[in-house]
């Protein structure tokens, strides 16, 4: 029978869907208690142009409540890991143990890298839905992102491989020992 303290149970599940929630309603907040009316600040649209964001109604503060809302929409996601991790191996920190039970830093990196972006590109979302975009997701991410997301992915896979390959051959030691046995 499997240990009690390393199965998901309903609490973890739940905990996941009040965090999202959560970053629905923080998200959902802050867009509104930014931009003072979206029907009274959007241009109209015409035939030939869609509707507009007009900016002067937005409050000054915008900046620091964009910031804010990534900061706790990071947070909230954060502790949708926790509570991933405790639900997988019973511990706080449970997505960044590896299969030989070792805090793993290629874990960490890719974990932390997801958490940042995704964090940012949710914080994102929302803002260009205040701003009445039409394609709200369409967020471009710089390409050194993408290359920093790709070198943490390359470790992930890569240093478990590395480590199986280095703890199946033999050592040489052994090998110097079992000559000298022979002898």
């Amino acid at each position: 029978m499997a240990d009690k303290k390393n199965e998901w149970r309903r609490w973890h599940t739940m905990w996941v869907f009040v965090f999202l929630a959560l970053i629905l309603a923080v998200n959902y907040w802050a867009l509104h208690y930014c931009v003072v009316d979206l029907a009274t600040e959007m241009m109209p649209a015409t035939e030939n142009t869609p509707a507009v964001f007009n900016s002067e109604n937005v409050k000054p503060d915008t900046p620091l409540i964009k910031v804010s809302t990534w900061i706790v929409t990071f947070a909230l996601l954060t502790l949708i890991a926790v509570v991933i991790g405790r639900g997988k191996l019973g511990r706080n920190c449970g997505l960044l143990i590896d299969h030989r039970r070792r805090m793993s830093l290629s874990r960490t990196q890719m974990i932390l890298w997801t958490l940042i972006i995704l964090s940012g590109f949710i914080t994102s979302v929302f803002w260009n839905l205040a701003a009445g975009y039409p394609e709200p997701m369409s967020i471009p991410i710089p390409k050194e992102l993408w290359v920093l997301i790709g070198i943490s992915i390359t470790s992930l896979i890569g240093s478990p491989l590395l480590k199986d390959i280095k703890e199946n051959r033999p050592r040489k030691d052994d090998e110097s020992s079992k000559d000298t046995a022979k002898k």
